[in-house]
């Protein structure tokens, strides 16, 4: 489950995402909670990610789907 989805434009060919994001972990439910942020690069006319990072954080409140 993801979610507060921010995108920023860091140059013409460059954009970051960064979410939260919960990771249920198989059989039992539980899971990690972490802020999550990518760098995107437009190569050929194609987004290509070039960089991914998750730190893990405090629980925060999970939306209903």
């Amino acid at each position: 489950m993801t979610r507060d989805w921010e995108c920023r434009q860091l140059a013409d060919d460059i954009v970051q995402t960064v979410y939260r994001a919960f990771i249920v972990n198989d059989g039992d439910g539980s899971g990690t909670f972490s802020r999550r942020s990518s760098l995107w690069r437009l190569e050929n006319g194609c987004w290509k990610m070039v960089f991914h990072q998750g730190t893990r954080v405090d629980p925060f409140e999970l939306q209903p789907s």
